[in-house]
């Protein structure tokens, strides 16, 4: 009897062991879920929002994602500026100083076509940036999910949108 009641208790021991390793493990795990990844999009863009500042943009909205595992990072934001001939090659030398080389594109045939800019970067970087410079016709602003917003800047105005996509990063 006694030999019994020994061998339960080593056997209630290894299952509470395990249990105490699967619960450790798994709490390490989630920590690093939700403490560990960054949205690296987010901080790829502060230098050129803070330029951007001040030139005296005003911000408007902001959207962004992939801040988990399973997806990588992404920030989508509008700002309204006044509009200059210079902006372009403004916005170009501050994604530049970033690391950020951005072409002329062409535009997306779907949407835009007035004095509309539009600036890429190569798709080979690992850091992406797309910049949309509109300044006389109606643009759709993604803000919310499964909401856009659509505005036409007002004169003498720009509407800035910059899209970074980056990697993933683990702290």
């Amino acid at each position: 009897m006694k030999k019994i009641f020994f061998f339960s208790l080593k056997i209630i021991g290894v299952i509470i062991g395990i249990l105490v390793i699967i619960i450790v493990c798994s709490l390490i795990w989630l920590g690093n879920i939700f403490n560990g990844y960054t949205n690296e999009a987010r901080n790829e863009s502060k230098p050129i929002t803070q330029a951007i500042d001040k030139l005296g943009g005003k911000f408007i909205c902001e959207r962004g994602g992939g801040d988990g595992v399973d997806s990588e990072p992404w920030l989508y934001l509008s700002y309204e500026i006044a509009d200059s001939p210079e902006l372009t090659n403004q916005i170009k030398n501050f994604a530049e100083q970033k690391g950020y080389f951005l072409e002329t594109a062409k535009q997306n045939p779907s949407t835009l076509q007035g004095k509309t800019n539009y600036l890429v970067t190569q798709k080979s970087q690992r850091h992406q940036l797309e910049v949309t410079i509109v300044r006389d016709e109606k643009i759709s602003l993604y803000c919310e999910k499964n909401n856009t917003k659509e505005i036409i800047p007002t004169p003498g105005q720009a509407i800035i949108q910059l899209y970074f996509h980056t990697d993933f990063k683990f702290n």
